[in-house]
This record gives C-alpha cells, structure tokens and sequence, in this order.
C-alpha cells in the first residue's frame, strides 16, 4: 500500500494572517493522512473539529477532537470518539473568544 501524499502547505501572503499555513490534505487515503498530519503537529496540543467517517482518527488522536454536527449530518463513528459536539463549525471560533466555555463543556 502506497503511503499518503505530503500535506500541501501553502503559506498565506496576507498581513492579517501572517505565520499561518494553509494545508490542504490529500483526497487519497484522507483519514490516514489527516492522522499523520496531526502526529506531525503534536497531537496534544490540537483541536480537531469533523463531521465524517474519515475524521475519526484525527478526533481520537486531537487534544481536544470536536464532531460538527451541520446539515450535511454527523457519522455516528465520529460521534463516538469526540470530546464535544458542536452545531456549527463557527461555534469553534467563540471557543477561541471565550476559552471558559470550552474549559466549562470538558469539565469533569
């Protein structure tokens, strides 16, 4: 079995997004390749957001690993691995303006 191709990272010329990377994952053999990636990065210290089949790797290997449930639906598989559910990808993002409700959500 071939290995996965190489991420593609694409750095991003923009002054407001400058040390941001653009990495597009490969079509093939995606869920391996996304769970690479993430080793790449550390996996610990990620958060991870999908919705599909191919993202149940990523989200049990993130730090935190977030199933996004939109209308295109939600793979049960990728439900049973996620730290938390979210009905918006957008939601993430009010994690980032407001971390206490992610540390609120997580709480044990």
């Amino acid at each position: 079995m071939s290995s996965p191709q190489t991420p593609l990272a694409v750095q991003n010329s923009s002054s407001k997004m400058q040390g941001c990377n653009l990495v597009i994952i490969p079509g093939k053999n995606q869920a391996r390749a996304k769970a690479e990636f993430l080793d790449s990065l550390g996996p610990d210290q990620t958060l991870c957001a999908g919705n599909g089949a191919n993202d149940v790797m990523m989200l049990e290997k993130a730090g935190t690993g977030i199933a996004v449930l939109q209308e295109e639906g939600l793979a049960c598989s990728c439900l049973g691995v996620a730290d938390l559910v979210v009905k918006s990808v957008l939601d993430i993002f009010c994690f980032f303006k407001t971390p206490e409700r992610l540390i609120a959500s997580l709480r044990n």
